[in-house]
């Protein structure tokens, strides 16, 4: 009889050993998983910007910071490999989460801003906390104008501020003109390279935009982007060239496939993931979003409602 209660007491007491020992083995995997992602957060999200007095700051993200790219990647190392990242998702619905996960989460807070502009479609907010409040001198790009004024014209009138516009689709305007706001504008497109669309339009990429005016090495308060589809092209090209380095504030409209009538699949969205990964790895924080409701649709992926477009509002946080 005692051999038996010993038996039983030995399988009750090493059944809890081999469960104590198992959960020990998964906290730390889970622990050693945590730290790896760590890792890659605090080369991503943290970043020290100097100040004038060559001290530096720590920038404080709130609690709830968005994390780029938490997925399964190839190398720890991001610089210089922002468009050959892999993100390792299984399926597009698994890609189309993340994805809007991730443009819908603002990670710093911009204590003052204020819209300018129309307070509907064709105005946008601009952040004034600190360095970012705009004072002359200042310039301010912005790409897709669609011959709605109000921005561009506010922040020539108001700030004292050189605005360059830019629209290849205003058929009705000239080549070039100045605003009596002496706003600037020029029929002229964002996009990758330097070509003429089969439309007649004439395009651009950044780096020759910018060397058209000796702007180089100047600093750009604003840089607003509105181009219908262009936008991920034109990241691409500016990540390449360090173009982003020089912008205060960055504030663009985001679209996806269903803008033209298709689904946006998983590819798709690992490379819109790129891009938001390179715009953070180039010091820019999210502070705020706006879902744009006129492009609604049910996603072919999730049949979830999503919406093709979003307005994005962002700060260089090396400004700080």
């Amino acid at each position: 009889m005692l051999l038996f209660i010993f038996i039983g007491i030995y399988y009750l007491y090493s059944n809890k050993i081999n469960k104590f020992v198992n959960s020990k083995e998964n906290l730390k995997n889970i622990i050693n998983r945590e730290n790896y992602q760590n890792e890659i957060q605090e080369k991503i999200i943290i970043i020290e910007s100097v100040a004038k007095n060559n001290t530096k700051k720590t920038l404080k993200i709130n609690s709830t910071p968005t994390i780029m790219l938490t997925k399964k990647m190839k190398s720890k190392t991001v610089q210089n490999q922002l468009l050959d990242i892999n993100l390792g998702f299984n399926t597009a619905i698994e890609a189309e989460d993340f994805y809007y996960t991730t443009i819908t989460k603002n990670t710093i807070k911009c204590d003052t801003s204020q819209r300018l502009g129309s307070s509907n479609d064709g105005g946008w907010d601009v952040c004034f906390m600190g360095n970012y409040k705009l004072k002359t001198p200042c310039l301010s790009y912005s790409f897709g104008v669609n011959y709605i004024w109000e921005f561009d014209d506010t922040v020539a009138q108001t700030y004292g501020c050189v605005v360059r516009t830019f629209d290849p689709s205003m058929k009705n305007e000239p080549n070039e003109l100045q605003r009596p706001s002496k706003v600037f504008f020029y029929k002229i497109g964002l996009t990758k390279e330097d070509t003429t669309w089969p439309s007649g339009w004439t395009m651009m990429k950044m780096s020759s935009i910018l060397k058209k005016f000796n702007e180089q090495d100047t600093v750009i308060d604003i840089l607003k982007i509105d181009i219908e589809f262009s936008e991920w092209d034109s990241f691409e090209s500016m990540f390449k060239e360090g173009i982003l380095k020089k912008v205060k504030q960055l504030m663009f409209e985001t679209h996806t496939e269903e803008l033209q009538g298709r689904t946006t699949t998983k590819e798709n969205y690992v490379r819109f993931l790129r891009v938001w990964n390179g715009i953070y790895e180039a010091g820019f924080r999210q502070w705020k979003n706006n879902w744009n409701n006129f492009g609604r649709y049910e996603s072919k992926n999730s049949w979830k409602q999503r919406t093709c477009c979003f307005e994005h509002y962002l700060i260089n946080i090396n400004y700080l």
